[in-house]
């Protein structure tokens, strides 16, 4: 072969694997249902047995980070929180919306006066302290504007959720997980 044509075919084969990787590596990874100006997929994995039995520790799960900048969170939706205190964000399920009725039946918790249920159909437990943390504030019964019940799937009250750390604001919630 010839000097020149082995500069054209190194030429070819470097143009084509810089339009590849400019140009579609990004998209391989995104989902096709996915926004990309809401923020940005990232694969994390659950430690800890706060989601079980629904999400066991150890699962992978996709977490579309900033997905609520553009988005409303709903009501059982699984989310991604973060704390000022704590290095590391938690995973939990949304139970309560500003505005829902919450209430107490014995130790049981309920929002708009249904006994909140995991993924298995058991009620959660609620302690004294729970109830008092959960109670105090409280306007008229409701949850207040801007903040969200989050609940771990594991019904044990020693779970970290808002049972021990009380509501979330808006802006604690960065992320959403897509979990099948």
């Amino acid at each position: 072969m010839s000097l020149r044509l082995l500069l054209v075919l190194f030429l070819v084969i470097s143009a084509a694997f810089l339009i590849h990787t400019h140009f579609f590596v990004g998209v391989e990874e995104e989902s096709a249902d996915y926004n990309n100006t809401c923020g940005h997929q990232k694969v994390m994995t659950v430690v800890g047995n706060s989601m079980e039995p629904l999400i066991p520790s150890g699962t992978a799960v996709n977490v579309i980070l900033g997905y609520y900048s553009c988005h409303e969170v709903m009501r059982s939706d699984i989310v991604v929180i973060s704390f000022k205190t704590v290095d590391k964000p938690i995973i939990k399920k949304v139970v309560g919306l500003p505005g829902d009725e919450v209430s107490f039946k014995g130790n049981k918790l309920l929002i708009n006066q249904k006994i909140v249920r995991n993924s298995e159909g058991k009620a959660y437990d609620i302690s004294h302290n729970s109830y008092i943390l959960l109670s105090k504030p409280l306007n008229s019964g409701r949850i207040p504007p801007n903040k969200y019940l989050v609940l771990g799937d594991n019904t044990n009250p020693d779970v970290l959720d808002s049972r021990s750390f009380g509501y979330v604001e808006r802006e604690q919630i960065v992320g959403k997980v897509i979990y099948k």
